[in-house]
C-alpha cells in the first residue's frame, strides 16, 4: 500500500500561525504578570488569604492565640525569562492522609526472669540490670558509642542476629534525605537566587534615595540601601558599600559576626537585636556558600519594621514599590515559595498585605513622586498598617512586663510553625516566670498524658489553664490544616508515638517504660525537624520581666518490626508528598527522588508487617527477608546523603544539636540534641514464642545554654567524645540502663 504523502503548510502560512502564537503567548504571560502583581493574597505556598487567627479565652490568661495553618499547599507562579528566572505553574499538593485499619490481637506472652527460654537470648551476655530490666518491661535499651544506625544492623546482620526495626531508625532516615534535598536545593537555586534579588533591590533602593533626597522619605530610604547593603556583603565581603551608609554597614556586620547576643542595632537603633542568631548551624556549617546564604536569610528573616513608626512604614512603603517590578518579586518568589511549602507561611506582613493597604491609602502611588506628596494618602497609610495581622510568635525583645506583639513589617520574614505557637502559648508573660519551655510541651499539647505528667510546671494552676486552652485549640484543627506543609506532615507522622499502646498489642509495649521510650523517639525526631529548620521556622522569645551479601542462615534470625503501623504510612505520605511538592517545582534530582521513592516503599512494607504482626497473622519468608535487609537499606540512604565517597560515619555522624526557644532575660536558650545510637533489645513473640531481637534507639538530651553560645553540630559532637555532655532527662531511667 502506498503511503500518504505528508501534508505540507506554505512558508505564508506558516510566518502568520507563528505570529498569531507569539501574540498569544506574550498575552497570557501579560496576563499573569498582571494577575501577580494585583494579588491581594499573602504569597505563600497556599495562595489563600490567611485566616483569622482563633482566639480561647479563659480566666486566668489574656487568651491563647493560634494562627490556623492553611488546608493545602499552592504555588500558583508563571514562567518569566530572566536568566534562570524560570518558574514552572504547579498543582495543589496535600497530604494523602492514610487510613490503616486493624484489630490488635497479639496474645499474652511471658518469660522466665532469667530468659532461658527466650530463643537465642542464651547468646547475648547481659548485664544483671539489662537482664532485670527484660523481665520486667520485655525491652531494654543500652548506651552505646554507635554513630549510625545502619552499623548496628548490619553487625547483627554478619553475626545473624535477629532484627528489631525501629520507628527510631526510620524517622531518622527521612530526616537524612530531608536534610541532603534541602541542602541541595539551597545550594544549586536559593543561594544564587538570593544574590540576585539583593542586587535587585539594593539597586532598585539606591535609584529611591537618589530621587528622594530632601524629602521626609530620604531617611527610611538610606536605611533601605544599609539593609540590603547588609545582606550584599554577607555574601560578597568584597563588594563596594555605599558611602552613605559605610559606617553603620560595617558595624551591622562586626555585632553579625561577633554574635554576641542582645544590642541596638547601628542602622535602627530602636531595634534591640539578638545577633547570636546568626551563628551559622545545623548544615550550614558545611560551607562558605551556605554559611553567608544563612546570614542573610537570618538578616532578612529577622529584621523587623514597626508599624508604629513613621520612617519604617515608609521603609516598607519603599520595598514594597521595588517588589512591584515583575522579575524582582519572582525572584523573590523564588526563594519563598519552596520554604512556605516546605515550612510555612511567614509570621509577620510582608509586601502583598502591604501592598493592599498602600492601595487603600494612596489613589496613586504608582511613582514615588506621587507617593511622597500624597500627606493626606501617607496618613490614612499610618492608620490602614493598623489592621494588618499581628505575628502569633515573639521572636524579639520586648522590655514590657506583658507581651504586645506589635505588626512588623519583614522583607523575608522567619515562618511560622505550630510547635512555636504552642511554646509561646506556655512561656512568659502567657506563663508568668517560666522562660523557656520543655520539649514535652509538645507531645503534651497533641494529648500524650505521660508527658504532662513529667512537665515540671505542670501543677502550674496557670500553666494547666494555658495547656488546656492550647489542647482545646488543636482538637479544633483539620488534618489538612496540621498537614499543610512538610513541617507540619512530619509533626503529623509523629503523633502515634504520643499515646500508649493499647490492649491487643505485644507484652513489652503495655508499660509505662515503653510509653516512655516512644516519647523520646518522639522527641529525637521533632529535634530533628527543629535542626533541620532552624533558619526559616521562627523561634519563640519569653517576654522581659523587665554491607556485602551473606550466606543464608544456619540460626532462627527471624526478626521483628516495631509494630507502628499507623507511623509508617504517614512517613511514606510524607516521602511522597516531598516528592511531589519538590519534583514539580524542578527542586529535586534524580538521586533524591529515587532515594525517597525507596523509603516510601519500605515504609509501607513495614506498615503491612506491623499490621500482619499485631492480628498474629504469620509473616511470609519474603517480609523476613525485608527485615534481614534492612541494614542494608539503612546503608543505602545513608549513602545517598553523602557529599562525598568515601566518607565514614566518623565523618557524618547522627548526633545534632540545635536551639528552640530564648530567654532573653537570662541570656540563654533551650538546646534540644540527640547522641550517639543505643542499643535496643525487645523480646517480642514470634511463632507463639519469645524471641530475642535487637535494633537501634535514638538518644535525646535537653538542657539551657548560654544565648551567646548557641551549640552548632561539631561542638556538640565534640562535648559527645569528651563525655561532656548533660544528662540525659531523668525519665529515660526507666528504659535506659547502664
Amino acid at each position: 500500500m502506498k503511503a500518504k504523502k505528508p501534508t505540507t503548510v506554505p512558508h505564508t502560512t506558516m510566518h502568520v500561525l507563528m505570529g498569531i502564537l507569539t501574540i498569544v503567548i506574550m498575552v497570557l504571560v501579560g496576563t499573569t504578570v498582571y494577575l501577580l502583581m494585583n494579588r491581594p493574597a499573602k504569597p505563600t505556598a497556599t495562595s489563600q488569604k490567611q485566616p483569622a487567627p482563633q482566639v480561647s479565652k479563659n480566666d486566668d490568661t489574656e487568651g491563647t492565640e493560634f494562627l490556623t495553618p492553611t488546608a493545602t499547599s499552592t504555588a500558583n507562579t508563571t514562567i518569566v525569562s530572566d536568566d534562570d528566572l524560570v518558574m514552572t505553574t504547579t498543582t495543589p499538593i496535600s497530604f494523602a492522609d492514610p487510613q490503616v485499619r486493624f484489630t490488635p490481637r497479639v496474645p499474652v506472652y511471658r518469660f522466665k526472669p532469667d530468659l532461658s527460654d527466650v530463643v537465642r537470648a542464651d547468646e547475648l551476655d547481659f548485664s544483671p540490670e539489662q537482664q532485670q530490666m527484660l523481665a520486667k518491661n520485655g525491652f531494654a535499651v543500652t548506651p552505646s558509642v554507635a554513630f549510625e544506625f545502619y552499623p548496628l544492623y548490619e553487625t547483627d546482620r554478619y553475626e545473624q542476629m535477629p532484627f528489631f526495626v525501629t520507628t527510631d531508625s526510620l524517622a531518622h532516615s527521612y530526616h537524612l534525605l530531608f536534610s541532603l534535598v534541602l541542602k541541595r536545593m539551597e545550594e544549586q537555586k536559593l543561594s544564587a537566587s538570593l544574590i540576585k534579588l539583593t542586587d535587585r533591590m539594593l539597586a532598585v533602593s539606591l535609584d529611591q534615595y537618589n530621587q528622594l533626597k530632601g524629602t521626609a522619605w530620604e531617611e527610611p530610604a538610606r536605611r533601605n540601601v544599609g539593609f540590603f547593603s547588609v545582606a550584599k556583603l554577607l555574601n560578597d565581603p568584597r563588594a563596594q558599600t555605599p558611602d552613605m551608609v559605610k559606617d553603620q554597614v560595617t558595624q551591622e556586620l562586626a555585632l553579625i559576626e561577633a554574635h554576641a547576643g542582645r544590642t541596638s542595632s547601628p542602622l535602627f537603633p530602636q531595634l534591640q537585636e539578638d545577633y547570636s542568631q546568626y551563628v551559622p548551624r545545623s548544615h550550614y556549617t558545611k560551607s562558605e556558600q551556605l554559611k553567608a546564604y544563612f546570614k542573610s536569610m537570618m538578616w532578612y528573616g529577622r529584621i523587623g519594621f514597626n508599624m508604629t513608626r513613621a520612617e519604617d512604614i515608609r521603609s516598607a512603603a519603599l520595598m514594597t514599590m521595588g517588589l512591584r517590578d515583575a522579575k524582582i518579586r519572582l525572584r523573590w518568589q523564588q526563594i519563598t515559595d519552596p520554604i512556605s511549602f516546605i515550612v510555612g507561611q511567614s509570621d509577620d506582613s510582608g509586601w502583598a498585605e502591604f501592598e493592599q493597604v498602600m492601595k487603600n491609602a494612596f489613589p496613586d502611588s504608582s511613582t514615588l513622586a506621587a507617593l511622597t506628596k500624597d500627606t493626606a494618602g501617607f496618613a490614612k497609610l499610618t492608620e490602614e498598617v493598623k489592621n494588618l495581622p499581628k505575628p502569633q510568635i515573639n521572636s524579639g525583645h520586648i522590655s514590657d512586663t506583658t507581651i504586645n506583639r506589635e505588626t512588623e513589617f519583614r522583607f523575608m520574614g522567619q515562618r511560622f510553625t505550630m510547635d512555636a505557637s504552642i511554646f509561646q502559648q506556655l512561656i512568659h508573660d502567657k506563663v508568668p516566670g517560666r522562660m523557656l519551655p520543655e520539649g514535652l510541651d509538645i507531645p503534651a499539647a497533641y494529648g500524650s498524658e505521660e508527658a504532662g505528667k513529667l512537665i515540671a510546671d505542670s501543677i502550674n494552676p496557670i500553666y494547666i489553664s494555658q495547656m488546656a486552652a492550647v489542647k482545646k485549640s488543636l482538637a479544633e484543627q483539620t488534618v489538612a490544616q496540621r498537614t499543610a506543609t512538610l513541617y507540619g506532615s512530619w509533626m503529623y507522622a509523629l503523633q502515634p508515638l504520643a499515646s500508649p499502646a493499647p490492649k491487643g498489642y505485644p507484652w513489652f509495649m503495655l508499660n509505662q517504660a515503653w510509653t516512655r521510650k516512644q516519647l523520646a523517639t518522639y522527641l529525637a525526631s521533632w529535634t530533628e525537624l527543629k535542626h533541620d529548620t532552624v533558619l526559616y521556622a521562627k523561634q519563640a522569645y519569653a517576654a522581659e520581666m523587665g554491607g556485602s551479601p551473606e550466606e543464608p542462615p544456619q540460626k532462627d534470625d527471624r526478626g521483628y518490626v516495631e509494630p507502628q503501623p499507623l507511623f509508617y504510612a504517614r512517613l511514606a505520605a510524607l516521602a511522597d508528598m516531598t516528592i511531589q511538592g519538590l519534583g514539580q517545582r524542578n527542586l529535586l534530582d534524580d538521586k533524591s527522588r529515587e532515594a525517597l521513592q525507596r523509603m516510601s516503599a519500605l515504609s509501607r512494607s513495614l506498615q503491612t508487617i506491623s499490621v500482619k504482626e499485631l492480628e498474629n497473622a504469620k509473616l511470609s519468608d519474603d517480609e523476613y527477608d525485608i527485615i534481614r535487609a534492612y541494614g542494608g537499606d539503612l546503608e543505602h540512604i545513608w549513602n545517598d546523603v553523602q557529599d562525598n565517597e568515601g566518607q565514614s560515619t566518623l565523618d557524618t555522624p547522627a548526633a545534632l544539636v540545635t536551639d528552640v526557644a530564648t530567654n532573653p532575660l537570662g541570656g540563654e536558650v533551650l538546646q534540644e540534641g540527640t547522641g550517639y545510637i543505643a542499643r535496643i533489645y525487645a523480646v517480642v513473640p514470634i511463632d507463639g514464642k519469645p524471641h530475642i531481637t535487637q535494633g537501634g534507639v535514638f538518644t535525646h538530651y535537653e538542657f539551657s545554654n548560654a544565648m551567646s553560645d548557641r551549640l552548632t553540630d561539631e561542638v556538640w559532637r565534640n562535648m559527645l567524645n569528651n563525655d561532656s555532655v548533660p544528662k540525659m532527662p531523668a525519665w529515660t531511667d526507666a528504659f535506659i540502663t547502664p
